[in-house]
């Protein structure tokens, strides 16, 4: 095994290529067997998976190979039939379970969704290193006003400059009252079906914050002017 030392100089590579180039290839004018190419094609096992990284510890293309890759490819886009070809040589690989149409549980949704929110926190973060959703026009006037009727005081953008966020749960709430315990969310129509039902996500979504926080739910539909209690 290799583990990451090059037994060869760049100058012994540049010659064994060219040496082993068209008819020189040992291989030149052969086909693998079908029972090769079957093999071939099989999903490649986690510890197949691990020697190969293992093999490949340490190596670093040099910036020569970049450069000849990077002109070499430039302009390049894969065909249809190669993107449905490389799809279906996919499927049944035990790395890509979405694909054998097994769909992820709500623990794995979470952690890539939390995942998802710290790398765009390290990455897009503000002067407080937190990046937060966009927020919906007319979002922070109708809260100003909802807190002048109820005399609420609670946390949205428009006055903390920043939005209530669950970090265990991986959710950001356009509006908490912490003293009263209650979330509401400002709808546009992209959270309902053409009959103003709620779409699935986020009645999902709003059961994992009610059974997280044990809080009241209210919901406001802008297009509607709706305000509820779940």
């Amino acid at each position: 095994m290799n583990c990451g030392i090059d037994r060869f100089s760049n100058e012994k590579k540049k010659e064994l290529s060219i040496k082993n180039s068209g008819c020189g290839n040992p291989f030149y004018g052969k086909t693998h067997s079908e029972d090769v190419k079957k093999f071939l094609s099989l999903p490649k096992t986690k510890e197949h998976v691990d020697k190969i990284a293992l093999a490949n510890t340490g190596k670093v293309r040099s910036e020569e190979y970049k450069k000849k890759m990077s002109e070499k490819m430039k302009g390049k886009k894969h065909s249809a039939e190669h993107n449905i070809k490389i799809s279906l040589s996919r499927k049944g690989d035990p790395r890509t379970k979405t694909r054998q149409g097994i769909p992820w549980s709500d623990e794995q949704k979470k952690k890539c969704r939390i995942s998802h929110i710290n790398r765009r926190n390290l990455l897009y973060g503000g002067a407080d290193g937190v990046m937060y959703p966009n927020i919906g026009l007319g979002e922070n006037e109708y809260f100003i006003k909802l807190e002048l009727e109820k005399g609420w005081d609670g946390i949205y953008h428009g006055k903390s400059n920043k939005q209530f966020y669950l970090s265990e749960l991986g959710y950001f709430v356009d509006y908490y009252e912490p003293t009263l315990n209650i979330v509401i969310e400002y709808d546009e129509t992209k959270h309902y079906d053409k009959n103003w039902n709620l779409k699935e996500k986020d009645v999902i979504r709003q059961r994992e914050i009610k059974n997280y926080l044990k809080c009241k739910f209210y919901r406001y539909i802008k297009p509607l002017q709706k305000f509820y209690e779940v």
